[in-house]
């Protein structure tokens, strides 16, 4: 039940955000957990590259591959990403101005 409605709510916010992406954009999904939206963001045609700083480690589906990181530092090259989607992410970042310094410079101009 639980999952049904987080993925509502995740619907939703994807509703709101996919017209505000660049058509067929290479995407970062910052904070992906199981790799459900970005799993939805592919399927619209989005380049996605999923990172979170720990996998579910129970036995949860895994939606989308999704890349473990240490919080901060961004695993990428400069400019590899036309956007930068997160969910309900920000708001547990520690390090909150060195990962938007990442965040900027992984992102094009």
């Amino acid at each position: 039940m639980a999952t049904e409605v987080a993925h509502a709510m995740r619907t939703y916010e994807l509703e709101l955000a996919i017209p505000l992406l660049p058509a067929n954009a290479r995407v970062l999904e910052l904070g992906a957990g199981d790799g459900w939206q970005a799993s939805r963001l592919s399927e619209q045609g989005f380049a996605m590259t999923a990172i979170d700083v720990s996998r579910p480690t129970n036995r949860r589906p895994q939606y989308f591959p999704v890349t473990e990181y240490d919080g901060t530092t961004l695993p990428f090259p400069d400019n590899s990403f036309d956007a930068i989607y997160s969910s309900n992410v920000m708001e547990h970042v520690v390090e909150f101005d060195e990962v938007q310094s990442e965040l900027a410079r992984v992102l094009t101009p």
